[in-house]
């Protein structure tokens, strides 16, 4: 199709700048019983293998890979990584005890152990005996001596033991698993963990270029505050002070390109105490995540409850924007957990007195068709009829965006449109359809906006490509008259932001 016309400035209104230190890994693999030895070793192997925080250094190798990249070369290059980073940890001027005290070594030392004892049953292998068999087997002269000791010890054992748990925590058992907990059928666990590696602010470096010759005019990242919906095994790093003050450096340096959202977690009994330390940092809003356990009214849990009533009211009180996710799966504590996100509940809270004008923007706009035991959810891709059952999410953002005056939606992720002609022209003719209502007391073309999910793993490599998908789209009819507002006017609204806003 023929693009005619362009918007004027563009917003993305969903991005993720967090990588891997940034999640319970521990926790997520023990999900998978045949993982469950695995799960400290591996966590702590992917934290030391993931680049430290620096504004100042984004040169070094990212994944550059997509969920069709086959395992072998996303493994491959893994192993080629631990490699690098176990050379860079030592440092040129090798002291044995470094080696020792590394992270990595230990990683590297606890999965050998395994290796043997799931292939030999002995569990004899040792720290002390692999150095000494490897020093003894090697020239240790001269100011290669690091380089040679360690590449000693990949030939010898390491290559091997990282393929083969590697290969364990990619197997089709183990994926199949996991993807039920990452909220994306058919995604590559291992591939995801690998995009996952990057320094921060070379993410970000990549998702403000990765429209092509378009630059955005504003990025909204979010974080998510996981610990205390994980009992056995948290983050690496802290959401205070850790995350939330690598985040906001980044913001600092955007040169007014990026707004970042806090996270709020109702079972962190500090819940309330954290995001208002989010929001002194200089966050704009809070995200709000259901798939970590909770609900945004009636939660069965009294505490929980109580917190998130509270919550409410600052933000009700203070008018602070609140994004949360909204399809029926996620990025789950447990499974079953996406169905937290069900709008049915946002709209018993919005009925509550007062609360009507709270400031809502609903994440993936009810999101597309996922495969939930006991469900049928077709979202976005509805027909006539499924639109109007009571499992279709998406309808019912709709409606709560047509009937309260500051909830909008954005439609992250709807990666099918890419993919099927189908579910493209299925999506445009429910949103043709919905834009077109003319009983709404509000309109769904000044509540919806654009957002990519950067950089999960099916946006990988395609934000430009969802870009100009949805640039597409609003060429059709009607469309094009909401061009301005759907890319990047409705978002600044929802904000109750404008530029100079932006630049103060």
């Amino acid at each position: 199709m023929k693009i005619t016309i362009q918007p004027k400035k563009l917003v993305d209104a969903h991005i993720h700048l967090f990588n891997a230190r940034y999640l319970p890994l521990k926790a997520i693999i023990k999900k998978v019983f045949v993982l469950k030895p695995l799960a400290g070793p591996l966590a702590k192997l992917l934290n030391a293998i993931t680049d430290d925080f620096d504004m100042d250094n984004i040169a070094g190798e990212s994944a550059n890979f997509t969920e069709h990249t086959p395992k072998t070369e996303v493994i491959e290059w893994l192993v080629k990584r631990t490699h690098t980073k176990l050379l860079e940890e030592t440092g040129e001027s090798f002291i044995e005890e470094n080696l020792r005290n590394s992270n990595l070594f230990e990683a590297l030392i606890e999965l050998a152990k395994q290796r043997r004892v799931e292939q030999t049953g002995g569990n004899s292998f040792s720290a002390d005996d692999f150095l000494d068999k490897n020093s003894s087997e090697v020239s240790l002269v001269g100011e290669n001596k690091a380089v040679i000791l360690i590449n000693q010890m990949f030939e010898s054992s390491f290559n091997e033991d990282i393929e083969w748990s590697f290969s364990k925590l990619g197997s089709e058992e183990s994926e199949k698993e996991l993807q039920k907990y990452i909220g994306h059928e058919h995604i590559p666990v291992l591939t995801f963990l690998a995009l996952m590696l990057s320094n921060e602010a070379k993410i970000y470096e990549q998702a403000i270029n990765g429209y092509g010759n378009l630059k955005p005019h504003l990025l909204a990242h979010y974080m998510m505050d996981m610990k205390a919906s994980y009992k056995k095994g948290k983050p690496y790093y802290d959401f205070h002070p850790t995350q939330s003050s690598n985040m906001m450096e980044i913001v600092k340096a955007s040169n007014s390109k990026l707004v970042g959202f806090t996270a709020f977690n109702p079972k962190n009994e500090n819940a309330i105490q954290s995001v208002k330390k989010g929001l002194d940092m200089g966050n704009v809003g809070v995200k709000f995540y259901p798939p970590m356990g909770y609900l945004p009214y009636g939660d069965p849990n009294s505490k929980v409850r109580k917190r998130v009533s509270d919550f409410f009211k600052i933000c009700k009180e203070d008018e602070i924007p609140v994004f949360t996710h909204c399809t029926p799966v996620g990025f789950q504590a447990k499974k079953g957990y996406g169905l937290n996100s069900d709008p049915d509940y946002w709209q018993k809270l919005l009925e509550q007195p007062s609360y009507e004008n709270l400031r809502i923007c609903f994440g993936h706009a009810g999101g597309g068709d996922p495969n939930v035991k006991g469900h049928d959810f077709h979202g976005w891709y509805s027909d006539e009829e499924q639109w109007a059952s009571e499992e279709c999410y998406a309808r019912k953002v709709v409606e709560l965006c047509e009937r309260y005056p500051n909830v909008y939606c954005e439609v992250a992720h709807l990666h099918k449109i890419m993919e099927s002609e189908a579910h493209k022209n299925q999506f445009i003719e429910n949103l043709v359809i919905n834009f077109s209502n003319e009983n709404a007391t509000f309109k769904l073309k000044d509540k919806i906006c654009f957002g990519t999910d950067w950089h999960m793993i099916g946006i990988v490599n395609a934000q430009k490509k969802y870009y100009e998908l949805f640039l597409e789209i609003f060429q059709v009819g009607e469309l094009k008259n909401s061009i301005d507002d759907f890319f990047a006017n409705n978002f600044l609204r929802y904000l109750n932001m404008n530029d100079s806003n932006l630049t103060s």
